[in-house]
């Protein structure tokens, strides 16, 4: 909701008042962000969870839990009761406040499921002779792509599974194990690999077999941009990362940061333990102080470095493609 987030400190923002390259902590939009969850939290609309052994006793309950944009109510069938927020209200607690934030905020932008499009995946493979790389590829092909993979996750259509509606675009209803011929049985169970294993990639609607809510929404997720729309992403300007510096940038800024790290993250916790405990009665008094704490800390040393032109922003290499 307000264009940060807090996931990675390798991460740096430009600051709408210092125009510095700044991590999450020290960007003016955080000290919204911290001020608006401290006045829920007054208010009553955030309530925090016990900690150790007694939060593992609230999660072992099945009629606790939290819904998210990933994981909306059921859609098919009649028992949205026995799942939160429905079991919450009607069987252990019928006072409890559901608070639901629209996903856009101040700053224009939201996290639907990451921080940004930078996320990549590696195979890094060893020393091989290329007949094998070749013939593992070849497999990689075979299994992954096309409708193939649907074999090895699901089974074969119409005695493994059914489609709800059009395939590839409504859910899967699997058979009963029971009711498949024993020449197709493969590993006997209603799901995962009847002639492989979990392991396959495959076509996400397909594979997560969502629900329609899901697939109606991942559908307009794709028409309007996905992960290349710039209009709902957070997109860090500049990324602390072997990706995206030299080798000798990225090793003169990790030694900056591992020298003053220890500094910075005890100013940091500082002001969020008085945050915690309602102790901040002027936040932007208090956020100047703590700004002025945190570049004292070593924070300013970073910044100069983050603030040189060689280090390049993510507009660079975007244009790059």
């Amino acid at each position: 909701m307000f264009g940060v987030s807090s996931n990675s400190t390798a991460n740096y923002y430009t600051d709408p008042v210092t125009g510095d390259y700044v991590p999450y902590y020290a960007y003016t939009p955080y000290k919204d962000y911290l001020r608006f969850f401290s006045e829920m939290e007054e208010k009553g609309y955030i309530r925090k969870l016990p900690q150790g052994l007694a939060l593992l006793d609230v999660i072992s309950l099945g009629m606790n839990g939290y819904n998210n944009i990933w994981d909306p109510d059921r859609v098919l069938g009649n028992d949205g009761s026995n799942f939160p927020p429905g079991s919450i209200l009607l069987k252990s607690d019928p006072d409890a406040t559901f608070v639901i934030t629209v996903p856009q905020g101040e700053y224009g932008k939201f996290q639907p499921n990451a921080n940004m499009a930078w996320r990549f995946y590696e195979y890094v493979v060893g020393n091989i002779p290329d007949a094998k790389l070749i013939r593992l590829l070849m497999l990689l092909e075979y299994s992954h792509f096309g409708e193939n993979w649907l074999r090895y996750k699901a089974g074969i259509e119409n005695v493994h599974y059914k489609w709800v509606g059009e395939p590839f675009k409504s859910p899967l209803v699997y058979n009963d194990p029971a009711t498949i011929p024993k020449k197709y049985a493969g590993l006997g169970s209603a799901g995962f690999g009847q002639f492989g294993n979990q392991n396959f990639i495959g076509d996400t609607i397909a594979f997560r077999n969502w629900t329609p809510f899901i697939v109606q929404w991942i559908a307009w997720w794709e028409d309007h941009g996905g992960y290349y729309n710039e209009d709902i992403w957070i997109r860090p300007d500049k990324l602390f990362d072997a990706s995206t510096m030299t080798p000798e940038q990225y090793q003169a800024f990790d030694a900056l940061n591992k020298e003053f790290d220890p500094q910075i993250t005890v100013v940091r916790n500082e002001f969020i333990d008085r945050m915690n405990k309602g102790q901040i009665a002027n936040w932007d008094a208090e956020w100047e102080q703590y700004i002025e704490q945190l570049y004292a800390a070593g924070l300013e040393k970073l910044v100069e470095f983050m603030n040189k032109d060689e280090v390049k922003e993510f507009k660079y290499y975007a244009s790059l493609n």
